[in-house]
């Protein structure tokens, strides 16, 4: 495994892979070939486990959190999907309860992307945003002491790497074996090859060698598969195919030099030498050579000067002993100090946008908008619950403002960005580009070739004098920087650039003749640009050679050598003038990367430097290489080419991170640059991710705390799709803010301090942690008397505001009045109004009614005067809620209604239509109340085509919920029910709450199932089983339960039965696990129910009962339970038509229910008892049952019910008696109980039936005629009153 973790890199190289060799050590079909791609790894596991920095050890919480998290995202992965593309990764799986993530990769480039996002800690920190919710960043001790740490299969991701480079055919390797073809096969010719020789290798179809070519001498010839190795990591081989340039390294002290530093300082000559030519310096043994610039090793010359003459020139590194230079600091690397400051400077330009955004969410509008009393301050989401406080740990906020600089403070170990020590004074910013000159009266030369004759050389002689200079002038920049800035500013008054080049020819002209020799190069080194620029490189090459060919003092000014060589070079590479470059290249290479602060002059210079680094991958130096990324990003970066310069930054940091064994909190850094380029590419994860990465101790000219800041809020919103609003502040800013509130308030920017406390209160007041919001606001009154009087009175609102929401009426009073009593007849009536309308708001919850009503009318009156209708129709919606708390419902009606109105004719914005939303649904709760129920749902209605249309999710859910009841429980409607829940549904997934849109699906599921339709049935299903998922997801074991249960009665409902027990046995498991027996016992009932109720399978409800609840309910000593599922089991068994099994549970209840007080139990079970001893023909017992159960009713009749059971029961006992028992005196007395219940019912039928039942026993079985005419009168009088009615 190879590990990678926020803010730090394993001990090992995490950034390499791991070539066949210690494949085949591990592969159990080791062989000498090469391994085939059939055996490769496909997929790689990425593990992930969250530890505790203080404890180094692991956090079981936070571990859990992220797997529920996980689990969510197992079955929408949408969001996960994006987040890998974006590492350049193409995710197969997730393994919640294994916190793995199953990754492939079909390309090197993907691989080389991804370890790198990998070994720079970028993928943790990527995780970490994913996976916590704003709870979890809102605790910043929490945030501070946890870190991610990323895990990846080492073993399976060098495997893939190999496959893909094998399914390729060709790639970079190195050998790993001296000279092994001269031990192969005799009659094929073999490269000879040194260990370490970067050789560019191609399958040929051989199984024991492929084809060579040494990167080193250029040789081709045939390898063989064991000699070679892959380069071990991708970066390089995506470099040495996108930038193919000949590198000729010959010079053995040029390898095996990985661990040389850079050095600076003086070395001793190990050998006599005699230049050869101009720019070589001679010197004897034991010379001491003061080095100019660095000593890089890897590179063939440096430039040096000799103590003992005094001369400058180029030295040969293998000529001298390093071992007695300096190394460069571990604060500088590789760098010098000028350069660490460039690399520690920021574009202004790229800070202007984010520290703009932070600007204008900091704005609020509390001095120009009334405050609508009642109206929950967060605009789009939901209040964050209690346990925000809890979870984690706790997120402890405090009213005292020392507590919360306290928290500050306890974070400025891990990040300080530092402003400016003045408040007032911007940052000195300089990026890379060089510096301009305006504060130096530069010379400028007008350029007329009609004036005068060419052959006057009076008329050349002040270019000429200017360009002959010997050595170096800060005013000769111009003609050296890389925008060829001498064209518009040296000189002037040319219409075409051909009127320049002949005023350069014939000044090239004049200083021949003239032996003016540096005007001469100068003037070449001009032509040269000038057609390099064209394209022309042939004829910029002899520009160059001929000033190449008259210099020879060129070390006086280095600037132009360096140029001169580096263009030169560049065209040699580009023609592929190998002869010539042999020469040159080596000194421009030195040139280029020894001297500090080298400045740019052309784009050509790419060349020489991608040379430079095909260099450093062969030597395999560290430090060459970290120098040449470093100058190539520079020199990209200046071109404007962003994109291309990336590669090489996201490798300078990780050489920064690994070669140079520093750590993240080294104090230099690329991570503000590359979050910046992240951030250009869109890449919102990464570019956020980089930026939770960036720390800035003892960085004085890094970004500003308001950048970064403002670059984590950009792509947050990026990430959500949505853009930033003015109360929405994303959770995952906060330790960002606080951080750069630390580092402000150290340098004293009052500013800068205030924007972050404003906007640290408002990201509290959006989650309702209101005392942690008042801690900042108070702080930004005090920091507002220091700047400005109205942003003192601006944030004095704000906190008096807080202070109402919180509850703390009395101090908002006491905030307000002193406002109230200081306002001038000069001062603004707009905020005269906001004044009296917050502070009335403050005295009507502090019950203070007429001081309150008073306050009101004052701001009604100036938000009249002064034509505000918005402020108007807040503060007669105050009045009403007023008028609501009083109970004065009228006069509450019609301040909301004239409210109403004012806000239709103000739809200017968001926060008008919101606040419209909110009265509109006062009014529609106050009319609901008044039972005026059209008129309520049309204002609810209202209310939510105005929450929609300003895409206002607070304000829907409010009314939505409202919607829901009043179409369930105050008017109910199937149809519209369902239409408002499914809105709220969406609602729900929009704003993330999983537990509440698991309920509402429910809910949804229920509705469905009412309308009892196949399709109906069908979307009730869906609708069960995205709620089960759901509650499995977090982890509600017990609704889970349910949720399984009710998706098996579907399944019944649908008639698919073969997935029906499976459902309800899943559900019976899912409760028993948690080992809650209640509930488990309801559950076995309910699944029994499924069957019980049904009108098929009826007998498959017998083992839940019988097996399932009834043991579970007698393990309780649950009675009621026990006599329930008696009573089902009776009466399954009598449908069944197994009336023995029946009858001994029917005994069972019956003696079950005399321990239970309610009568209704017995009357139950005795009323069972009796029908089974009635179907086995036992009328004796079944009749002193039915009796029994008559005797538990009350007396007397209570409701028409019972009434109903008598005459059915004594129709039974009549029958019984009659035809059984064969006792026509018994039978007449219970017929005619049974006629006394059906006329205390009311029922003629029964009376009718009754009747006619008593007149045949009386005429056939007791032969009393004259009896059995009056019930036969009492018939036909019955029908007579039928008839007339």
């Amino acid at each position: 495994m190879y590990t990678a973790g926020r803010g730090s890199v394993d001990s090992t190289d995490s950034g390499f892979l791991a070539g066949w060799t210690h494949w085949q050590s591990n592969s159990p079909h080791r062989q000498e070939g090469c391994p085939g791609v059939g055996t490769m790894a496909s997929e790689i596991s990425l593990s992930f486990s969250i530890l505790r920095r203080s404890t180094l050890g692991p956090n079981v919480t936070l571990q859990e959190a992220a797997r529920k998290t996980l689990w969510a995202l197992e079955n929408d992965n949408k969001e996960m999907l994006l987040l890998f593309k974006e590492l350049s990764a193409r995710l197969v799986s997730i393994q919640a309860q294994n916190d793995v993530f199953i990754v492939t990769f079909k390309t090197i480039e993907e691989i080389w992307k991804f370890t790198t996002y990998l070994s720079l800690g970028i993928v943790a920190c990527t995780l970490e945003h994913l996976l916590f919710d704003e709870r979890y960043w809102l605790n910043a001790t929490l945030v501070e002491d946890t870190e991610i740490q990323v895990s990846v299969n080492q073993d399976e991701l060098a495997t893939l790497y190999l496959g893909l480079l094998l399914q390729e055919g060709c790639f970079y390797a190195r050998a790993v074996v001296h000279d092994a073809g001269a031990q192969a096969e005799e009659e094929k010719e073999f490269l000879a090859v040194s260990v370490n020789d970067v050789v560019y290798v191609k399958d040929v179809g051989d199984e024991s060698s492929w084809e060579g070519q040494s990167l080193s001498t250029g040789e081709r010839g045939l390898l063989p598969i064991i000699s070679v190795e892959p380069l071990s990591h991708p970066f390089y081989q995506w470099f040495l195919k996108t930038y193919p340039t000949s590198c000729n390294v010959t010079e053995q002290n040029c390898r095996n030099i990985t661990s040389q530093p850079i050095g600076l300082g003086q070395c001793t000559a190990r050998e006599n030498h005699s230049a050869t030519e101009w720019d070589e310096l001679s010197y004897c043994r034991g010379d001491a050579i003061e080095v100019v610039g660095f000593f890089v090793p890897g590179l063939k010359w440096f430039v040096g000067k000799c103590n003992s003459t005094g001369a400058t020139g180029f030295v040969q590194t293998k000529h001298v002993d390093p071992n007695c230079l300096k190394p460069l600091g571990k604060d500088l690397l590789f760098l010098s100090e000028d350069e660490k400051i460039f690399l520690n400077s920021f574009d202004e330009d790229a800070q202007k946008g984010p520290v703009e955004l932070l600007s204008s969410l900091a704005k609020t509008d509390v001095s120009s908008v009334y405050r609508l009393d009642g109206l929950d301050p967060v605009e789009i989401y939901l209040k964050s619950p209690a346990v925000v406080r809890e979870d984690f740990g706790g997120t402890q906020i405090s009213d005292s403002w020392e507590e919360i600089e306290a928290l500050s403070d306890s974070s400025k170990c891990s990040v300080s960005e530092k402003s400016s020590p003045d408040s007032e004074r911007r940052y000195e910013l300089e990026g890379f580009h060089v510096h301009g000159q305006e504060d130096i009266d530069d010379p400028k030369f007008f350029v007329d070739l009609n004036a005068g004759d060419l052959e006057d050389s009076e008329v050349f002689d002040p270019v000429l004098t200017f360009l002959n200079k010997a050595g170096y002038d800060t005013q000769f920049q111009p003609l050296y920087d890389l925008s060829m800035s001498f064209l518009n500013s040296t000189f002037y008054g040319f219409s075409e650039e051909e009127d320049l080049v002949m005023y350069l020819e014939t000044s090239r002209n004049w200083a021949k003749r003239n032996n003016m020799s540096w005007a001469h190069i100068r003037c070449c080194f001009l032509l040269g640009r000038i057609c390099a620029k064209r394209m022309k490189l042939s004829q910029a090459r002899v520009y160059f050679e001929e000033a190449l060919s008259a210099i020879n003092h060129g070390f006086l000014d280095l600037q132009l050598l360096a140029a001169l060589y580096g263009n030169l070079s560049a065209i040699y590479l580009k023609q592929n003038l190998k002869t010539k470059q042999e020469l040159l290249l080596e000194k421009a290479a030195s040139l280029l990367t020894c001297i500090s602060q080298h400045n740019f002059s052309s784009e050509n210079e790419l060349e020489v430097l991608k040379y430079i680094f095909r260099k450093a991958v062969i030597v395999n130096n560290a430090s060459l290489e970290s120098r040449t990324c470093f100058l190539i990003y520079r020199l990209l970066y200046q071109l404007g080419r962003h994109e291309e310069s990336l590669p090489f930054l996201e490798r300078l940091q990780f050489l920064l991170i690994t070669s140079c064994s520093q750590t993240l909190d080294s104090n230099t850094s690329v991570m503000p640059f590359l979050s910046y380029l992240y951030d250009k590419k869109y890449l919102p994860h990464v570019a956020l991710a980089s930026a939770r990465l960036y720390k800035s101790v003892g960085m004085k000219r890094m970004p500003s705390p308001l950048w970064r800041v403002g670059v984590v809020m950009q792509n947050i919103s990026k990430i959500m799709g949505c853009p930033l609003k003015g109360n929405h502040i994303p959770a995952q800013a906060a330790p960002y803010l606080k951080h750069a509130l630390s580092s402000s308030y150290e340098s004293g920017d009052v500013k800068a301090q205030r924007t972050l406390c404003i906007l640290l209160a408002k990201l509290y007041l959006q989650r309702s942690l209101l005392s942690g919001a008042i801690g900042y606001t108070k702080r930004a009154v005090e920091l507002g008397r220091w700047s400005s009087e109205e942003e003192a009175f601006e944030s004095a609102l704000f906190l008096g505001w807080l202070y109402i929401l919180n509850g703390h009426f009395e101090k908002a009073c006491h905030m307000l009045m002193p406002l109230l009593d200081s306002m001038q007849e000069t001062d603004s009536t707009t905020q005269c109004g906001v004044v009296h309308n917050l502070l009335a708001n403050a005295q009507k919850r502090n019950k203070m009614v007429a001081e309150s009503s008073r306050g009101y009318s004052y701001a009604l009156k100036m938000a009249t005067e002064t034509g505000n209708r918005r402020n108007q129709a807040i503060a007669l919606a105050n009045f009403g809620t007023l008028s609501v708390s009083c109970q004065a419902f009228i006069m509450a009606e019609r301040y909301f209604i004239k409210s109403i109105q004012l806000f239709i004719d103000v739809q200017d914005s968001g926060d008008a239509e919101r606040e419209l939303a909110q009265v509109l649904y006062w009014l529609g709760k106050l009319l609901i109340e008044q039972q005026k129920l059209e008129d309520g749902r049309v204002c609810f209605e209202l209310a939510l085509l105005f929450a929609m249309k300003s895409n206002n999710l607070k304000s829907q859910l409010l009314v939505i919920e409202e919607l829901s009841t009043f179409y369930s429980e105050v008017c109910p409607t199937i149809g519209a029910h369902i239409t408002y829940c499914e809105h709220w549904v969406h609602l729900l997934q929009l704003l993330k709450d999983r537990q509440k849109e698991g309920d509402v699906l429910s809910t949804l599921s229920r509705l469905y199932q009412t309308l009892n339709t196949a399709k109906s049935l069908r979307k009730a299903l869906d609708y069960t089983k995205q709620s089960l998922r759901i509650s499995i997801d977090l982890g509600q074991h017990e609704k889970s339960a349910e949720r399984w249960i009710q998706a098996g009665k579907l399944y019944y409902l649908l008639q698919e039965d073969e997935l029906v027990e499976i459902y309800l046995h899943a559900g019976i498991q899912a409760s028993s696990k948690a080992e809650h027996f209640t509930a488990t016992l309801h559950l076995y009932e309910a699944a029994g129910d499924v069957f019980f109720h049904g009108l098929q399978t009826r007998e498959k409800a017998l083992p839940f009962y019988k097996d399932g609840a009834l043991p579970l309910a007698k393990k309780l000593e649950d009675k009621r339970s026990q006599l329930r599922i008696y009573h089902k089991l009776t009466q399954l068994l009598i449908h069944q038509g197994d009336y023995k099994s029946s009858l001994e549970y029917a005994t069972m209840a019956v003696r079950l229910s005399t321990l239970v007080d309610e009568p209704i139990h017995q009357l139950v079970a005795f009323h069972r008892l009796a029908g089974v001893y009635y179907a086995l023909q036992v009328y004796e017992i079944a009749e002193y049952c039915y009796l029994k159960a008559l005797s538990v009713c009350s007396s007397p009749i209570q409701h028409t019910a019972e009434a109903g059971y008598y005459v059915k029961v004594y129709w039974r006992l009549g029958d019984i008696a009659l035809h059984r028992r064969k006792d026509a005196e018994d039978a007449v007395t219970y017929l005619s109980l049974a006629l006394a219940a059906a006329v205390e019912v009311g029922n003629e039928e029964f009376q009718l039936l009754l009747m006619g039942k008593l007149s045949d026993v009386y005429r056939k079985f007791l032969c009393d005629e004259e009896q059995a005419d009056i019930f036969i009168k009492q018939i036909l009088q019955l029908g007579n009153n039928h008839t007339c009615t």
